[in-house]
């Protein structure tokens, strides 16, 4: 069974919904229904030959995606976890607006019964290491350069929800 060529790793409330969408109508490019596999991170203990799985309906496909956006902002381990295990794959991010990628987080956050915004700003004020909150995902230099550090930037295609829109 095939792993993924690419991964659409991120940033969440940025487009990559939209993305998915479109990448899925590609008639030589495997992307799993599922848009966020979360193998990386979460569910790495289970092993390759769970996240293989999820690539198994593949078929004639020439390209096998991946889309989890919160690989980006997600564990310290995310990259390296992706190196060991597709050393080759390339990486898309799509970024917004860090103010408007965080409003949107936070409606998002609302609609699910998350944590307001007011609390996870003061986690972040506490507690500068804290991950996965709405401030954090924002941090988009810091998060690439992680990824940078194992897969280079030759391997990385960077992009704007603005350039999604212009040229979808």
């Amino acid at each position: 069974m095939p792993l993924p060529d690419f991964v659409l790793a991120g940033a969440p409330k940025s487009g990559t919904s939209s993305l998915f969408r479109y990448i899925r109508q590609h008639p030589n490019i495997f992307i799993p229904e599922q848009k966020e596999v979360s193998f990386f991170g979460y569910n790495y203990s289970k092993g390759v030959e769970w996240y293989q799985k999820k690539f198994e309906k593949c078929t004639s496909e020439k390209v096998v995606g991946d889309a989890t956006p919160w690989y980006m902002c997600d564990r310290e381990a995310v990259p390296r976890q992706m190196n060991d295990t597709i050393p080759n794959a390339k990486l898309v991010f799509i970024l917004r607006d860090p103010v408007d990628r965080a409003i949107s987080n936070y409606w998002d956050d609302l609609r699910n019964g998350k944590l307001s915004f007011a609390k996870n700003l003061s986690e972040v004020i506490r507690n500068p290491k804290v991950r996965h909150t709405i401030v954090e995902c924002g941090r988009y230099y810091k998060h690439i350069r992680r990824f940078e550090k194992y897969f280079g930037f030759d391997k990385m295609m960077i992009m704007t929800l603005e350039e999604l829109k212009k040229e979808p």
